[in-house]
């Protein structure tokens, strides 16, 4: 079972990832999953494929495209030195190549 929120990135970790999945383009409570490294690198746009790896969800295997909506960075500052950087990435549910053309085809029907 899943705390009832979710754990925070360690101090001790200079970086991490926040990625949170939408259904309506709105920032959700809590992330979809936290990585221990920053994915600098992700665009407004960008498709990812999430694939699941959780045992006994009969979901294992399966894969999960989203495009990124958005990107936020944070820096994270400490008593002393150092600081961590934090990047919030909001995401939604991407249709394959194939979904798409199927959903333009009922669009294009109905028109």
């Amino acid at each position: 079972m899943r705390r009832k929120n979710p754990p925070e990135i360690p101090a001790v970790k200079a970086e991490g990832t926040y990625l949170y999945l939408t259904e309506n383009g709105t920032w959700p409570e809590k992330p979809h999953v936290i990585l221990t490294t920053a994915l600098f690198w992700l665009e407004e746009g960008m498709l990812l494929e999430l694939e699941d790896l959780r045992p006994g969800t009969g979901a294992m295997g399966s894969l999960m495209r989203v495009r990124v909506l958005e990107v936020r960075p944070r820096v994270r500052l400490f008593p002393g030195w150092y600081g961590q950087v934090v990047v919030h990435v909001l995401a939604e549910p991407a249709l394959s190549p194939e979904e798409a053309e199927e959903a333009l085809r009922l669009r294009l029907e109905e028109a």
